[in-house]
Formats: structure tokens, C-alpha cells, sequence
């Protein structure tokens, strides 16, 4: 076995002020001797203040390349057409055509340019390319399979709307050559394994790899007694498929049937002002707030200090739907009793009344009457706080996870 693995992570933008699994996938490889480089499009400045006591630990900005591919799509497109008139944009045009079948969505895809452009010569250096994403994974084919070292190992992971969404959008032979080129496709839940092999993945190649966390940052807090105006937590980006709205629906059923709770929802997104609207409508706003760019000893603190966390997303029209939400993996790893939605990757995980409390999606009525019963049952709050911490430590440890990660990159 290999001790000295060399891997190039690549992603579309670090740090992620959302995609945290990657974040804490690195620091626990960077822990164990892996030397992980980074790759990425765009610095996100958010990202680094939300997440900076990590990265400054694990000295991970000296460790990121990004390509800083413009963000406005004509700048892209006159970068593009000036790339084809030089010798090296030639040749690299040429090299994706020989190994690119003719498709839309790859050829005039431009992100795979500047990847190859800015990176090439950089990744020939590793053992591995793990791309954190199936459509990254598809943009930097051309880039793996032009390398000329045949020692380098493509690795894929698949977290939800890169098989929901694209495989929807664009057929099941989306990922044909991925699959085709690819060593190892590790999809986070069951639900988007099954998928992929309905799309063709060869059944070898797929295998389910969770996405976990680091437990020495997510200290368990039994949940035993409670406040005496109950707080509940929400946490997600601020867009449709978290539906928000039911969560802000269910407690003022609450609030009119005489409860007192406060319901603070931390995230970002497009959606805040028609969600702060909506609770100005409702005439809620002195019970529930919106907490925007909270960092992440700040997110802890909404954890640590609250007594109940409901989980509110659903699928949408365009096929987007969880895979299997971080956010759902913390509450439970700090002691939070959980109110969720049946979406994704959320049923392999929660057992009802077991380790969480599971409602049909925008079935506000429902979420309201299991806040009712957490709020009022001590046993309930304590038997599903101390199942949800067991859970992930038995499942979702990284530690754990990582080690069985090392072992899949050394024999793939």
C-alpha cells in the first residue's frame, strides 16, 4: 500500500461556502500524510471567512491553484475563441475532439479549457485526480485522458444534483465516457448508486462512499431539558429545494396553537428577501430570524444552543433533490432531535422515531404536530439525540471513512 499518496482535488470553487464534506474530507487526508493539492475555478471570498479557522490550520489556501475563469459567459466566450487561435489552445481543441464525443454540453463547455490550460501540466505529477463532482469529473476527462501518464487514477464522487439533475436534463448516456474512463465512481447514498448503474455505470466501478465529518469539531450535547421558549434551527442555502417556506409555514401552526418558539434559519441564497417578506406577511418576524454569512464557530454556537432541528427541503421541478445533506450529519452529531422530510439520501439514514422523526415533504401540518410531541416528550428528545450521535459515529466518523477512501485510491 501506498503512504505517499500525491492527490490533485479538484472542484469548481474553494472553499465552498457550502460544501463542506470536501473541506473536511481534506483536512482529515491532510492529518493522515496524504498530500492533497487543490484545484479550483474560483476563490470564494465568503467561503474563506466562513470557514477560516480550518483552512488556516491545514495551511490549505498555499495549497489551492484556481484556473480564475471569468464569471460573465461573454468574457468566456471571447477567452474561448482567443484560446483557438493560438498554437497550444490549437492543439488542446484537438486533443479534447479526439477524446470528447461530439455532445453540447461538452464540446462548447469552456470550463474544460481553462482546466487544461491552467492545469494540465500541474496534475501530471499526482497519483490521483479525484474530482469532487460527476460534471467536474466530466469537464476534466479531456485533461486525465492527454496527461501521457498512464499511472494517474481518475476518482469521481457523485453528491446529488450532478446525477439528478444533469442525468434528467441530458439522458442516461450523460456519463458515458466517464464511466467508460474513469477508475472509481463513489456515489454518497444508495438511491444515486442505483442511478448511475440505471445509466449505465459499470457495476465494478460504483462503490457507495458516505460523505462523514470530523467529530472532534461536532462535540455530542445530549438534549435533555429545554428552553422554555423552545429553539429551533434550520441551516441551508436560501433556494428552492429547501423549502424553507413549509418550516416557516409549520411554526406559525405552532405559534397559533398557543406555543412559543423561536425558529432561527442560518444560510444564504437568492431566496432571503421573498423569505423575509413572507415572514413579514405572517407577521412572524419577532419569533423567527434569517442569519446570513455565519462563520463556522458562529453556525456551532446555533447548534450547541438549540433544542430541535427541522429539515424542510424538496424536490423541484428541474429534478433537483438532497443527496445526503451535511447539515442533517451535524444536528445529529451535536445532539440535535430531528424533524425531517422523506427526500434523497435522508431515508437511508433516518430510521423514524428511532434516530429522527421523518414527514412527508411540504407537509407542514405534520412537521408541526412532531414539534408539538419533541417539545413536550423528554424521552423522545433523549432517545433520538443519543441514536442520531451513534449513528454517525458508527457511519459517518471521516476518519473512518477516509481510511477506507486511502485503500480504494491504492487499489483502484
Amino acid at each position: 500500500m501506498k503512504n505517499d499518496l500525491k492527490v490533485a482535488y479538484l472542484l469548481n470553487e474553494f472553499p465552498s461556502k457550502s460544501e463542506t464534506f470536501h473541506l473536511q474530507r481534506i483536512a482529515d487526508l491532510t492529518d493522515r500524510g496524504i498530500n492533497v493539492d487543490i484545484f479550483a475555478h474560483h476563490l470564494n471570498y465568503e467561503g474563506l471567512k466562513i470557514h477560516q479557522t480550518l483552512i488556516n490550520k491545514y495551511e490549505l489556501m498555499d495549497k489551492t491553484k484556481w484556473s480564475n475563469m471569468p464569471f460573465n459567459k461573454f468574457r468566456r466566450i471571447i477567452d474561448f475563441i482567443r484560446m483557438i487561435f493560438t498554437k497550444n489552445g490549437r492543439i488542446i481543441f484537438n486533443k479534447i475532439l479526439k477524446t470528447i464525443k461530439y455532445s453540447p454540453y461538452l464540446i462548447f463547455n469552456i470550463r474544460r479549457f481553462y482546466r487544461i490550460l491552467v492545469f494540465g501540466k500541474s496534475l501530471k505529477k499526482y497519483d490521483i485526480i479525484h474530482a469532487g463532482f460527476g460534471t467536474v469529473g466530466l469537464e476534466c476527462l479531456p485533461l486525465y485522458l492527454t496527461n501521457n501518464n498512464p499511472n494517474i487514477k481518475l476518482v469521481v464522487s457523485f453528491c446529488g444534483s450532478d446525477v439528478n439533475v444533469f442525468i434528467n436534463k441530458y439522458g442516461k448516456s450523460f456519463y458515458k465516457k466517464l464511466f467508460n474512463d474513469a477508475k472509481l465512481l463513489l456515489p454518497i447514498t444508495d438511491s444515486l448508486k442505483i442511478k448511475l448503474l440505471n445509466s449505465g455505470a459499470p457495476p465494478e466501478k460504483v462503490i457507495n462512499h458516505n460523505n462523514g465529518l470530523l467529530l472532534k469539531n461536532h462535540n455530542f450535547i445530549e438534549k435533555r431539558n429545554i428552553h422554555s421558549i423552545p429553539k429551533i434551527l434550520g441551516v441551508g442555502r436560501l433556494i428552492p429545494v429547501k423549502g424553507f417556506e413549509c418550516g416557516i409555514k409549520a411554526v406559525e401552526l405552532l405559534i397559533r396553537s398557543g406555543y412559543k418558539v423561536n425558529y432561527n434559519i442560518v444560510g444564504y441564497g437568492p431566496k432571503k428577501k421573498y423569505l423575509m417578506n413572507y415572514i413579514f406577511k405572517l407577521k412572524l418576524e419577532k419569533y423567527i430570524k434569517i442569519i446570513t454569512d455565519a462563520t463556522f464557530e458562529e453556525l456551532k454556537k446555533y447548534y450547541t444552543t438549540s433544542d430541535i432541528f427541522l429539515f424542510t427541503s424538496n424536490d423541484t421541478k428541474d429534478g433537483m433533490q438532497e443527496g445526503m445533506p451535511t447539515v442533517i450529519l451535524e444536528s445529529l452529531a451535536y445532539g440535535l432531535p430531528l424533524v425531517s422530510t422523506k427526500i434523497g439520501g435522508v431515508e437511508e439514514l433516518i430510521k423514524n422515531k428511532v434516530n429522527g422523526i421523518l414527514v412527508d415533504q411540504r407537509d407542514e401540518i405534520s412537521m408541526a404536530n412532531e414539534l408539538k410531541e419533541l417539545i413536550n416528550n423528554r424521552t423522545l428528545r433523549e432517545r433520538l439525540s443519543k441514536n442520531g450521535r451513534k449513528i454517525i459515529e458508527t457511519k459517518y466518523n471521516i476518519e473512518k471513512l477516509n481510511g477506507d477512501l486511502i485503500d480504494l485510491y491504492n487499489n483502484c
